[in-house]
């Protein structure tokens, strides 16, 4: 039974003898019902607290919840975040190390390919300066033949000039003359000559020797003056364009020292080869 203020205040109790006094029992009653309004109105206030409570302990339970879940969804996102970032790292270090690799490798074989270049390179040049050096020591001997052949022709007596007169020159003239005049005297004169002062390069890079003929003047005969005979070619060996005559009036001497300079000449470029 749930007891009111109400109740209390209404509560009757029977009379009897010697009883207690009803305005005190009436007193005490009213008392009591205050009291107890008291305590309601404090329980239903605490039960509303309570209540109250209750709610934002529901609420910050569901926040704790959402809040738990946040935390293990951040650190479920920091683990898979530590670990993409741990494979990238270690891709991107396979990279490095294969690109190091691969650089590393095309150094190497461009190490080998310039390594042969250039033994190839020593070698040609080893192989052109032999030639250079036989090319030039063939010269040489070559201008030592010459004057040794041009003291050998300064050694010989001076033949007398014999005065030719000046013949009128006619067409029959030179065409009697060409049919008169023996010309194998001298090539075979000049096939013989040839052999000891003509020689060739073996290599097609290096400028070959080259023959010129020279062929002495001819005069023309009259019936005062007997022809004079045949004079053999004069052969000449050089490098280069052929030879040019010698001015009118200049002495062999010159030619000898032209050809002593060409001499010295082979004879610093041999040295700087050596």
């Amino acid at each position: 039974m749930k007891l009111t203020p109400l109740d209390i205040r209404k509560q009757e109790f029977t009379r009897a003898f010697r009883g207690y006094e009803v305005t005190e029992v009436q007193a005490f009653l009213q008392t009591v019902a205050e009291q107890w309004q008291s305590l309601l109105e404090e329980h239903r206030r605490q039960a509303e607290r309570v209540r109250e409570l209750e709610e934002k302990l529901a609420h910050y339970q569901h926040i704790e919840e959402a809040l738990q879940q946040a935390l293990q969804l951040a650190r479920e996102n920091a683990r898979q975040t530590l670990e993409q970032a741990e494979q990238r790292a270690q891709l991107l270090l396979d990279e490095a190390r294969a690109q190091a690799d691969e650089i590393r490798w095309k150094a190497e074989q461009e190490r080998h390919r310039l390594q042969q270049q250039l033994a190839d390179l020593v070698e040609r040049r080893d192989a052109l300066l032999a030639r250079l050096r036989a090319w030039l020591n063939a010269e040489l001997e070559v201008l030592c033949k010459f004057e040794a052949r041009e003291q050998e022709i300064l050694a010989l007596p001076p033949q007398p000039e014999v005065p030719v007169p000046e013949v009128a020159t006619t067409p029959e003239a030179e065409a009697a003359h060409v049919s008169t005049t023996p010309e194998a005297p001298a090539e075979d004169e000049a096939e013989a000559a040839g052999p000891d002062v003509v020689e060739e390069a073996s290599e097609a890079m290096i400028p070959r020797f080259a023959t010129f003929q020279t062929q002495p003047p001819v005069t023309e005969p009259s019936p005062e003056t007997p022809a004079e005979p045949p004079r053999a070619w004069k052969v000449h060996t050089i490098v280069g364009p052929p030879p040019q005559q010698p001015a009118k009036g200049e002495s062999p001497a010159s030619e000898a020292e032209e050809r002593q300079e060409e001499y010295e000449k082979l004879r610093r470029i041999l040295k700087d080869l050596d």
